[in-house]
């Protein structure tokens, strides 16, 4: 994994774009950088995976209950300014010190404070040149952490005439995202791609030329209250529609499910296609309907 606080720090040395903010183990520190920024500001632990501890804070009175979540997660604590906008996940792979262009997706996140993934679709509706800038941002900010060989993924906040840098790691996004969205869309199989070069498999690269072009994405399964798990309903009958590719449940019955605050209360994904972002979304939301996960 990589310290986030480190990558900013380079990242800013070279000139990209990164929110503004401090890590910290101190409070009174985190309070004063927040009043400095200016409300609202993102709290989240320097370590961590699953959203853990990661929230908004509005108001100051907020911010409190909030380090204290963060730093149960990680004794240093990341706080940033808040910065709005449309959030992309972009995947790349390095292949011999050549970089390769895997798909960006957009992706779209609870209401505040908490910000867990609800739903996601590949490819991100971008004009060609902001879709150019965003891949040259990647592969440079890439380059920074030096990132040249092997998979590697980021997190942007894009705005109408910016794009920020959020986070980056060596490595896919996902199983979901990677292993199933992306070659459903253009027929790109970076997985495949990677293990073929590691294999050293002549050409690789051929399994990252697209085939065809679609929409497709997927919507992450919550269950409607907390509690133990009891049974699961609708999978047979979301399974049976056409459009529909996988139905993916990691609960089980018996699994005590929390309070929704970050990814540990998911239960599955669904991943469907569709001939636009609109009519996936309608395709997601009748999906997350039908499947019921019931707790007492």
């Amino acid at each position: 994994s990589l310290d986030k606080s480190r990558a900013k720090q380079l990242w800013a040395e070279a000139g990209l774009p990164v929110p503004r903010g401090i890590r910290t183990e101190v409070f009174e520190e985190a309070f004063s950088t927040a009043v400095d920024l200016g409300f609202p500001v993102m709290v989240k632990p320097l370590e961590g995976s699953g959203r853990r501890g990661v929230r908004s804070v509005w108001r100051e009175e907020e911010l409190r209950p909030a380090f204290d979540e963060a730093q149960a997660i990680s004794p240093v604590v990341l706080v940033e300014e808040l910065v709005l906008g449309r959030h992309l996940d972009v995947n790349g792979l390095w292949l011999d010190g050549r970089f390769h262009r895997c798909g960006i997706a957009e992706r779209f996140f609870s209401p505040p404070p908490y910000a867990y993934p609800l739903w996601g679709y590949q490819e991100a509706i971008l004009d060609e040149s902001r879709r150019e800038e965003i891949y040259r941002l990647v592969q440079k900010a890439s380059s920074c952490l030096g990132i040249r060989e092997g998979p590697v993924n980021a997190d942007l906040i894009v705005q109408d005439d910016s794009a920020f840098l959020i986070e980056m790691a060596p490595r896919f996004h996902g199983d979901i995202g990677t292993s199933f969205v992306t070659p459903l869309v253009s027929g790109c199989n970076p997985v495949r791609s990677l293990f073929a070069h590691l294999a050293r498999i002549p050409d690789a690269e051929q399994y990252l030329r697209p085939t065809h072009s679609r929409t497709a994405g997927w919507a992450a399964l919550f269950p409607d209250v907390c509690g133990t798990l009891n049974g699961i309903q609708g999978v047979s009958r979301v399974r049976q529609q056409p459009a529909v590719h996988e139905v993916l449940i990691s609960a089980s019955v018996g699994d005590r499910i929390g309070p929704h605050r970050d990814n540990t209360t998911l239960c599955g994904f669904v991943v469907a296609s569709a001939d636009d972002r609109n009519s996936l979304k309608r395709l997601l939301d009748q999906a997350t309907k039908t499947i019921r996960f019931i707790c007492r």
